[in-house]
């Protein structure tokens, strides 16, 4: 994250810093998740900033199957937006050769991973191994590949919330059936608590 080294830009990541450590949990609530949902609130409360209507900036795996990648000898745009910058959420990187690309609750497309993904892992093992060279005492930090058992949990505990969603969007009666299990349960925990 970039912010202005002016007064408007300091007391915004100011604000930031407070909010998320008031609050940012990896699940929505209250209408926050994490530390994103803050950001909303910055074009009202702060001159000089606005949301950016261009569709190359940030773009993500998150929001990238709405729009059509096209390539030309130079550059990548996303419909007739230049790509800016990617925001490569979620990617993991297991050792120089081997990645997670992005989340599995994401569906991306061949062209997405091979115009997108593909040079950008490519480069980035290419500076791994450099750096290694360079510099022997770097140790990369890798993270540990999940073994195929958490990845079937993952993937179940996944479509169990996409279920849910569709489900609560689809037939109020099994929202407010929800709704009422979830509020037995906290006002359960909350006795336990008490007790």
């Amino acid at each position: 994250m970039c912010f202005k080294n002016n007064p408007i830009g300091l007391a915004c990541l100011q604000e930031w810093r407070e909010d998320c450590i008031k609050y940012c949990e990896n699940r929505f609530s209250d209408g926050f998740y994490s530390n994103q949902k803050y950001l909303d609130k910055w074009p009202r409360e702060f001159s000089g900033v606005c949301i950016s209507e261009d569709r190359g900036v940030n773009l993500a795996p998150f929001n990238v199957s709405q729009y059509k990648i096209i390539k030309d000898e130079k550059s990548l745009y996303v419909d007739s937006d230049l790509l800016i910058f990617y925001h490569f959420s979620s990617l993991r990187i297991y050792s120089p050769k081997d990645f997670l690309l992005f989340d599995y609750a994401y569906k991306l497309s061949r062209r997405v991973k091979n115009l997108i993904y593909k040079p950008y892992t490519k480069e980035l093992g290419e500076i791994i191994v450099k750096l290694n060279i360079l510099e022997p005492l770097f140790t990369p930090s890798f993270q540990i590949k999940p073994n195929s058992w958490k990845y079937l949990q993952y993937k179940i505990t996944y479509t169990m919330v996409k279920i849910h969603i569709y489900l609560k969007e689809k037939v109020p009666l099994y929202s407010n059936i929800f709704r009422r299990y979830f509020h037995k349960k906290e006002v359960l925990k909350n006795r336990a608590l008490i007790i």
